[in-house]
């Protein structure tokens, strides 16, 4: 987890955005951690988490914004991580 939360700092601080296939292999990555390890997190790794959730959500709703050829897989994403974060 401390490892995907420092790779979300990283992209944060990036002044370009990160290609699609970067995009869906890191949102995969997060919600395998979600989906197998949530039940041991504590409370500081669930603020974690929501957090991550929460970003990975809004930038997916944004990216969804546009007409694109992966508008409707940018939804699906920030429909799933909507629940984490919520």
């Amino acid at each position: 987890m401390e490892k995907l939360f420092e790779q979300l700092k990283t992209y944060l601080k990036m002044d370009s955005e990160i290609p699609y296939e970067e995009f869906i292999a890191y949102y995969e990555t997060v919600l395998d951690c979600f989906t197998k390890e949530y039940q041991e997190f504590d409370i500081y790794t669930l603020s974690k988490g929501r957090y991550m959730a929460s970003i990975i959500n809004a930038n997916a709703v944004s990216r969804a914004k546009r007409k694109g050829a992966n508008a409707k897989k940018y939804k699906k994403i920030a429909d799933k991580m909507n629940l984490w974060a919520g």
